[in-house]
């Protein structure tokens, strides 16, 4: 595994370790402002980094950068907002 492989998926982990907290958090309606920008910081972070890594990979292999792959399908159950 390469170092940019190896940092997208610590990153990934790192989100991925906080998910639940921030949810539950989130539900108890104790999260501390601060902590949710903070949190959203992350996340707005992490959400360049797949691109990044995956251009990395194109530019390696020689082939377009460009972004055709469909969307991942959401979850099957999405969390209920509580507003309707």
């Amino acid at each position: 595994m390469n170092l940019e492989t190896h940092a997208l998926i610590r990153a990934l982990e790192v989100v991925n370790n906080q998910v639940p907290y921030v949810a539950r958090a989130l539900v108890e309606e104790r999260l501390d402002i601060a902590k949710e920008h903070e949190f959203a910081g992350l996340l707005t972070g992490l959400g360049e980094l797949p691109h990044e890594h995956a251009d990395g990979r194109a530019r390696q292999q020689g082939t377009d950068t460009t972004d055709e792959s469909p969307s991942p399908e959401p979850p099957a159950e999405l969390p209920s907002s509580g507003n309707g």
